[in-house]
């Protein structure tokens, strides 16, 4: 029997449709009394610095007439908790 290989590409999540997501930024509006016109990104990246985890989860607030907030989560985005996202503002 001949393995096979897929070639085409896997499907691609919508913006926003994992539930860490969403949940993340629920924390995110609720602790920075957001309003609607705000944004908040929330993404998982891979992470090659030394001492840093593979994986880490980072937030961006936008609001408007302010500088971009970044906070970073050194864990995938699945075990961030709330008291994660608690310590960092």
């Amino acid at each position: 029997m001949r393995n096979l290989i897929r070639l085409d590409p896997p499907a691609r999540r919508a913006r926003g449709t994992r539930p860490e997501s969403r949940r993340l930024r629920g924390w995110v509006f609720e602790r920075l009394r957001l309003s609607e016109s705000d944004t908040v990104s929330v993404n998982e990246v891979a992470c090659a610095d030394p001492g840093c985890s593979d994986v880490e989860t980072v937030v961006v607030v936008f609001r408007a007439g302010n500088p971009p907030l970044r906070l970073r989560v050194a864990k995938p985005l699945a075990e961030v908790t709330r008291a994660d996202f608690e310590g960092l503002t």
